[in-house]
């Protein structure tokens, strides 16, 4: 029996226990990254999941910053996040209002869906949508995707 049990434990797949912050934005880096502060004053840098928005120097970079930051900037935020990033940023779902704002971003045009963590069916009609109508980045004739523009531009 103990040994069924280990055998059960082993390939078991751990998954992180999500957690829950509200908090004031108090800082708009890009167009899917914020900064902001708890009620006990703590300020985190929260990556909103499962979306990649362009950089900065990037076509519609700095108006999906401005986008994002006309959504939160200054609201408290409600974060959802199962886990940090390699940058100790913590990664999650963002609402305000009701809303998701990590889909609201997409939907806007501002932001793609990042399918190498990301494959819910409801994010990809959202962006199929965004595209359809010309919206933000689908106004270019090929955009470039985040990670591609990053590696294009590495320093070596």
């Amino acid at each position: 029996m103990q040994k069924i049990l280990w055998i059960f434990l082993f390939f078991t797949p751990f998954v992180a226990q999500a957690e829950t912050i509200v908090c004031n934005v108090v800082g708009v880096f890009d167009g899917d990254t914020f900064k902001c502060l708890t009620k006990n004053k703590v300020e985190e840098v929260i990556r909103l999941k499962g979306i990649d928005a362009p950089e900065k120097k990037q076509p519609f970079g700095n108006k999906a910053k401005k986008q994002l930051s006309d959504l939160i900037f200054g609201k408290d935020v409600l974060v959802n996040y199962s886990e940090e990033d390699i940058y100790k940023r913590l990664v999650g779902d963002v609402l305000f209002e009701g809303r998701l704002i990590n889909q609201d971003m997409v939907a806007s045009g501002y932001a793609w869906v990042f399918r190498k963590y990301n494959r819910d069916k409801k994010y990809l009609e959202i962006e199929a949508e965004a595209r359809k109508n010309h919206l933000g980045i689908w106004s270019q004739k090929n955009p470039t995707y985040p990670s591609k523009f990053r590696r294009s531009t590495r320093k070596y």
